[in-house]
């Protein structure tokens, strides 16, 4: 099935990630991606072989801040130092857009409860950084948070933060509103249908291909998952005293195999196909308002995670070779 990427470029990225173990050198990943018209770019930390790739390519670069590093970036010195390393000494050959700090940081989670006590500080601190550099209006900081932030998301207009995250997405979100930057937000139409009880909710509607509406809430009408996600943290953020903010969904995608049901290339092939094409239309809460989003993954990666799914989420083998067709 034709994937067809350049109608779309301006709004289409792909998410770079380097879990394997037969993976193309940077500068053939950079190479591959400026060969079929992809413009955009993320990747999950710094990477050095990486950002030299990218110089002169004309690719814009999300940059990922490890959830590792975020308790030392609250030291404003050291977020000076990162900045400097990571951003300033590759500008302006590398086209820096947005600097997400952590992956889905949860402050009600054991796991990622101390990183999000800091994640608004170092925010601050590299807006800060960025700002002395006169780069703040090119470059805009934000956070990459996951569905799991939601209390409610169905129907979409029931969507409400869950109330253990509600301050802490408030400062969040009122950073973001200040600096005029997008929340980034990672979807999973994918996910979402495997843990749903079988027969209850039809693989037409994750993939785009319903053919009339399956879920109508107020005077809203929705013919596939992936904006009703989206509108669900729209009226959420709404909720929240933003009711403007832009949402930028940073990674996103359907596995060409794996035990999951759902899992195929025949299924991984439309979805792509599907979103692509419906990425201009925007959202039923925000018609006409095209979403800027990140495919996942630009390779199969032969070591990510446990489940065989996650190991095929590409849109190339890891020999670069095209999974799909990809105009």
């Amino acid at each position: 099935m034709d994937i067809e990427l350049s109608a779309n470029s301006d709004f289409v990225g792909v998410c770079y990630g380097t879990n394997g173990d037969n993976l193309p050198p940077p500068s053939e990943a950079v190479a591959l991606c400026k060969m079929h018209n992809i413009k955009k770019m993320r990747i999950f930390t710094p990477d050095e072989e990486v950002l030299s790739a990218l110089k002169g390519s004309e690719i814009e670069l999300m940059l990922g801040v490890p959830d590792d590093d975020i308790e030392k970036l609250a030291d404003p010195s050291f977020a000076r130092i990162w900045v400097q390393k990571y951003v300033i000494d590759y500008s302006p050959d590398v086209k820096f857009r947005y600097i997400s700090i952590g992956d889905e940081i949860m402050p009600h989670k054991a796991e990622t409860a101390l990183q999000a006590t800091f994640v608004l500080t170092a925010m601050q601190n590299i807006y800060d950084s960025i700002s002395f550099h006169g780069i703040e209006n090119q470059v805009k900081v934000s956070i990459t948070i996951g569905m799991r932030i939601l209390g409610r998301s169905y129907p979409p207009s029931a969507g409400a933060c869950l109330a253990e995250v509600s301050s802490y997405m408030c400062q969040i979100i009122k950073f973001l509103k200040d600096t005029n930057a997008p929340l980034l937000l990672n979807v999973d139409p994918f996910w979402s249908y495997v843990i749903t009880p079988v027969n209850h909710m039809s693989i037409s509607y994750a993939l785009f291909t319903a053919s009339s509406p399956v879920v109508k809430d107020r005077q809203y009408k929705y013919k596939n998952l992936f904006v009703a996600k989206l509108d669900a943290m729209y009226w959420a953020l709404e909720r929240a005293g933003a009711p403007s903010l832009e949402i930028v969904v940073c990674s996103v995608g359907w596995p060409s195999n794996g035990s999951e049901r759902g899992a195929s290339y025949k299924n991984a092939a439309t979805f792509y196909s599907n979103l692509i094409k419906n990425m201009k239309l925007g959202t039923p809460r925000r018609p006409r308002r095209p979403i800027e989003t990140y495919l996942s993954s630009l390779f199969d990666e032969n070591k990510s995670g446990e489940r065989e799914s996650t190991k095929h989420m590409g849109l190339f083998f890891a020999n670069k070779n095209p999974k799909y067709s990809i105009i």
